[in-house]
């Protein structure tokens, strides 16, 4: 399975391995753990040979029992010799082996199995490189589009939790993007982003990308008070466009109906960004080194599920009208 991570652990260390595994799949991990995943009957040293053999990372967690089990070395070794990616996730205190301690641990000693910041941690972590959702077209006719439902069906321990889709803007510079508006969210952001290397990382944006392009709807307000977070819903909707690190504005405007459209398109010729919409327009400026991935998104605070159907369509550049896949 591609993106697989296999978990390389104790016995002993079972509660919190199964308890970590089932909030990594929460955010979409593809994890596969023996315990969870060999079904009854089934050989199973031939099982777990053949998930290890599939897997592209093999996230390991360290405790003294697992440092001393013959098989969980056997693992890790195996990973080494053919070249996976390694994770260490330090349960307990223990000495890494000398192999392990090339790579970068997850530390997780003293915190239980859902806490959310070393979670969040992991996720990135396991994230990198293998990206929730590649591009998906459809076809009408032989039209460039696509075709989606952006959701979090229900709440998650992340605030700002993200459903994108993602492609490459190579060639498809114009587009219409269609955005259905979620009508019982209190709180909810959709809209698309230009970045000039991957952005998001299984529904977690990366902290590294500093330079992006970022214009979104949205509805509701989030005020916060210390560590409490107070939602406010607004009969209004409004946009915001980020062009980091340096640039950022929103505006309120009334809107009456179930969908709004927007027409974009990046012009590398004069490095800027084009947006137009019924209640806007505007432009703004945007290297052509910056402009190499296009992510449509949506997220809401943690406690916010929505449903957020989105289409878009990619523009011939010259003539304005539908882009055709080739022959």
């Amino acid at each position: 399975m591609a993106g697989q991570v296999f978990v390389c652990c104790a016995r002993e260390d079972q509660e919190f391995v199964v308890r970590l595994t089932e909030n990594l799949r929460r955010f979409g991990t593809p994890v596969w753990l023996d315990q969870l995943d060999i079904p009854a009957g089934a050989d199973w040293d031939r099982a777990i040979d053949d998930a290890l053999e599939h897997s592209d990372t093999l996230m390991i967690v360290l405790s003294p029992e697992s440092v001393a089990s013959v098989e969980v070395r056997a693992e890790w070794r195996a990973a080494l010799d053919a070249k996976k990616r390694i994770i260490p996730v330090l349960h307990k205190q223990v000495g890494i082996p000398r192999q392990l301690r090339l790579f970068q641990a997850v530390d997780f000693t003293g915190r239980a199995a859902d806490d959310e910041e070393p979670v969040q941690q992991l996720v990135r972590a396991l994230g990198k490189g293998q990206e929730k959702r590649d591009h998906e077209w459809v076809r009408e006719g032989a039209r460039l589009r696509w075709d989606g439902v952006l959701e979090k069906p229900r709440a998650f321990p992340v605030l700002q939790n993200a459903d994108f889709a993602h492609f490459l803007l190579s060639g498809c510079r114009r587009f219409r993007l269609r955005i259905e508006i979620p009508l019982q969210s209190l709180y909810w952001r959709a809209g698309f982003a230009i970045a000039p290397e991957p952005y998001i990382y299984d529904g977690i944006t990366s902290s590294i990308i500093q330079r992006f392009f970022l214009f979104h709807f949205g509805r509701g307000h989030l005020h916060r008070y210390g560590q409490e977070r107070l939602l406010q819903q607004t009969s209004t909707l409004h946009y915001t466009v980020y062009v980091k690190p340096e640039l950022w504005h929103t505006e309120e405007f009334t809107w009456p109906h179930q969908a709004i459209e927007i027409a974009a398109e990046y012009v590398p010729e004069h490095n800027l960004v084009r947006v137009q919409f019924d209640a806007g327009k505007g432009e703004w400026e945007l290297a052509a080194s910056d402009a190499k991935h296009l992510y449509l998104l949506a997220w809401a605070d943690k406690f916010c599920p929505f449903n957020i159907p989105m289409r878009v369509e990619f523009l011939d550049a010259d003539t304005n009208r539908p882009r055709y896949l080739p022959e």
